[in-house]
């Protein structure tokens, strides 16, 4: 059994796992929600964003490892690479690092910082780290849009997914946990099949879109036998590394996030933002990351038309990802299709 301090009339651990509970429950009001005042996973800056949608303040209790950003400074700072994507992912990562490490005045970084004022920008000014910058949204574009199939942007987004795993991977092995958090089954399974870099059994893929992309449904949630086995033998494990959906993900926790909201293929965006801005499941997405959590977005989901903002929980689900980008550093990057 476990046992702990007492707090308001349950144990930590108890409280650690109402809390939980908790935030991973839908919004509705009408639902009895145990709120306490401590989290131990999140982060300072995590735990503050999270806590914008509820009406009770807690204390994120998760110390940054500042081993992380030192790792990623060593092997990132060392290496490079001719795929302009792979490349990109690495400066990204890079800078994103540099960012947590508080750089010297003058230091140049491509990334923006947050918009929101810090704690320590008393001057109004530039926004100055709080020792990590777990917070980082990635904006994608994508050339020619509208004319390129919505599979090829999928694999398109795969691919960036894939080189930002290779770079922490590289820094860290198997040491630090790593989650892609997907909106659908066909981008788990481009991102998986882009990370054991093939095009096999890309025919699949392909019919998936066409089942879902008109419906922005998340087509199901089989599991791909042959692909899963392929990643477990090149050791790529639920210990370590897990690529799935966001509901499969709920009520577990990685070092980094990388949670996969974007969508370039113009036609049939409209199709699809009710099931990417769902508050509830921006919310599980974000808060699985322990240090560091990646939002990759684009422009569309990002600034939606009007019309599509006509559904209130639609309009809740864009306030909060809004609120995200204010407080995180952010980069763009155009994908190759």
């Amino acid at each position: 059994m476990l046992m702990g301090r007492k707090q308001e009339g349950l144990t930590v651990a108890e409280s650690y796992q109402s809390l939980e509970a908790s935030q991973e429950q839908s919004l509705d009001p009408g639902e009895a929600i145990v709120q306490l005042s401590e989290n131990f996973r999140l982060t300072k800056d995590l735990g503050e964003f999270v806590e914008t949608i509820y009406t009770k303040k807690f204390r994120a209790m998760n110390t940054p490892k500042h081993d992380i950003i030192e790792s990623l400074q060593l092997w990132l700072g060392l290496s490079w690479s001719e795929d302009r994507i792979m490349e990109a992912a690495r400066v990204f990562l890079l800078d994103l690092a540099n960012a947590s490490a508080m750089p010297k005045k003058g230091t140049k970084l491509s990334l923006k910082p947050p918009q929101m004022k810090g704690d320590h920008d008393s001057e109004g000014g530039k926004v100055e780290p709080l020792g990590q910058a777990s917070l980082a949204l990635l904006r994608v574009s994508a050339p020619r849009a509208s004319i390129i199939p919505y599979e090829a942007h999928v694999k398109a987004e795969a691919r960036l997914a894939a080189a930002l795993v290779h770079w922490i991977r590289e820094s860290f092995g198997h040491e630090e946990t790593i989650f892609v958090a997907c909106p659908h089954r066909i981008q788990r399974s481009a991102v998986r099949q882009a990370i054991l870099g093939t095009a096999a059994e890309w025919e699949e893929i392909t019919a998936e879109g066409e089942e879902i992309k008109n419906e922005g449904g998340n087509g199901g949630d089989d599991d791909i036998d042959n692909v899963a086995a392929q990643l477990a033998a090149l050791h790529v494990s639920e210990t370590s590394l897990r690529i799935d959906t966001v509901e499969r993900l709920q009520g577990s926790e990685a070092t980094f996030v990388i949670f996969l909201l974007s969508h370039t293929h113009m036609p049939s965006l409209s199709n699809h933002l009710a099931f990417l801005l769902s508050r509830r499941r921006l919310n599980v997405g974000i808060s699985r990351a322990k240090s560091i959590c990646i939002v990759v977005s684009s422009r569309g989901v990002l600034q939606p038309s009007l019309h599509a903002l006509a559904n209130e929980d639609t309009r809740q689900g864009l306030q909060f990802l809004r609120a995200y980008e204010e407080r995180a550093w952010s980069g763009d990057i155009e994908l190759e299709l």
